[in-house]
C-alpha cells in the first residue's frame, strides 16, 4: 500500500511511503505425504523448494506465499501452514 500526505514546501507538495505487509511462510510440505516427485519444484516461480534426505523442503527465506507448489502437487502433500 501507498501512502501520501502532505509535505513541507518546497521540496515537494506530496511525499509518500510504500508500506510493505510482511508475511510468514504459508505453506509447508507434509514429509510423511511427499513422495519426492518433484513436481513442486519444477514449477516454483522462485526456485525455493529444495529435496533434502530424500524429501522436498520449502526454504522459508525464499518463499513468496505464491501457492503454485500446492496448487501443482498431485498428492496434496503442501497445505497452508
Amino acid at each position: 500500500m501507498v501512502r501520501c500526505f502532505p509535505a513541507i514546501p518546497p521540496r515537494a507538495e506530496f511525499a509518500c511511503i510504500l508500506e510493505l505487509e510482511v508475511s510468514v511462510m504459508a505453506y509447508k510440505i507434509n514429509p510423511d505425504v511427499c513422495v519426492s516427485c518433484g513436481v513442486c519444484k519444477e514449477n516454483c516461480p522462485v526456485e525455493c523448494i529444495k529435496e533434502t534426505d530424500g524429501k522436498m523442503v520449502i526454504n522459508p527465506d525464499e518463499c513468496v506465499d505464491c501457492g503454485t507448489c500446492a496448487a501443482n502437487c498431485p498428492v496434496n502433500a503442501i497445505d497452508p501452514a
